[in-house]
């Protein structure tokens, strides 16, 4: 069970980083954190709870995450 949190966390946050901001916030990280323990860790399922957040959209996160030029390439 230990374990599995320790997952939960890493995997949440990470995905945060990626998606919102490169610092994690560490209460969505633990929201996302909880919806990945609840669903069986069904990723898909996390990222939808995180980018429908209201926090996603805050104006303080918003556009703080820049994609390098080879992100964009590759996307």
């Amino acid at each position: 069970a230990h374990r599995a949190d320790a997952v939960a966390h890493f995997l949440a946050t990470k995905r945060y980083a990626w998606f919102v901001h490169p610092v994690p916030n560490a209460g969505v990280g633990a929201d996302i954190a909880a919806v990945l323990r609840s669903t069986d860790f069904d990723v898909p399922a996390a990222l939808r709870a995180l980018l429908a957040s209201a926090h996603f959209y805050d104006a303080a996160v918003v556009g703080a995450r820049i994609k390098t030029p080879v992100e964009l390439a590759l996307g």
